[in-house]
């Protein structure tokens, strides 16, 4: 995928694993320096010294909470200064979460889910914008959920925070486009992550059958997921899509929330 990036930096926060990690591989392919973070160092060192190993392009690794004020800030000053420049940010950082029902979710529950996936985003945006704004412009992809568009009883607090990243971005869009900085939001659907994965496999031994099988069952009887695709998504596939909003190739796309879940909710 030739999209012109040879030469830029960007810093992807949850970038050590699954989407963010294939992201930074498909940037690295092309040329781009990155800036891999995730919780731990050791896991963000060796993720960097993957993606060095297999392009020779220059890649850093830093452990930081985003939901921790001031951590994920200064993991991000140190990438910046580790690669001398910053041309774009992608966050995916934030788990999904199932905190039950709205009488059975606590404050605790709601605020856990608050810092770790807006705030986690939020705090990395502020990081990096002005960064991108003394530059002269650069890019920004969030990463949101397709449950924003069909609301789960036992995902309320997940998806009304993913719903709130979706507006920030937008508004960050609208904002900052004026300095060339384009912001969008990508919501993948089932996506086959490590986690999700062993999950499958486990329930696959479980119920005595292949694997494909219990996808299938797990997307339209368990999840109510009628994936019109009638598959999970894989991880390079969010990580091409959002390689492609970072480059120039997208050039006169911002605002943008895409739905990256194979006609899960159109």
């Amino acid at each position: 995928m030739d999209l012109g990036v040879k030469d830029k930096a960007f810093v992807i926060v949850g970038g050590t694993r699954d989407m963010g990690f294939e992201a930074a591989r498909v940037l690295a392919g092309d040329g781009a320096a990155v800036a891999l973070l995730g919780r731990g160092d050791d896991r963000a060192t060796a993720a960097a010294k993957e993606i060095t190993a297999e392009f020779g392009t220059p890649a850093v690794g830093h452990g930081a909470d985003g939901s921790r004020p001031g951590a994920i800030e200064e993991a991000i000053s140190e990438s910046i200064q580790d690669l001398g420049r910053v041309d774009g940010l992608l966050t995916t950082a934030g788990w999904v979460h199932n905190n039950g029902t709205v009488l059975e979710a606590s404050d605790a529950d709601f605020d856990d889910v608050y810092q770790n996936i807006f705030m986690t985003a939020v705090r990395s945006c502020r990081a990096v914008l002005p960064h991108l704004i003394e530059g002269g412009g650069g890019t920004i992809v969030t990463t949101s959920a397709y449950s924003i568009h069909s609301p789960k009883e036992f995902l309320h607090a997940y998806s009304a925070m993913k719903h709130a990243l979706a507006n920030f971005t937008k508004n960050v869009a609208k904002t900052y486009g004026h300095q060339g900085i384009r912001a969008n939001c990508v919501c993948p659907g089932a996506i086959k992550t490590a986690t999700l994965n062993d999950i499958v496999v486990g329930r696959a031994a479980e119920r005595a059958e292949p694997v494909a099988a219990t996808e299938r069952f797990l997307l339209f009887e368990e999840w109510a997921m009628p994936v019109a695709l009638e598959r999970l998504g894989q991880p390079r596939e969010l990580g091409e899509m959002m390689a492609f909003l970072l480059s120039d190739r997208s050039a006169y796309t911002t605002g943008a929330t895409i739905n990256v879940d194979g006609g899960t909710d159109f």
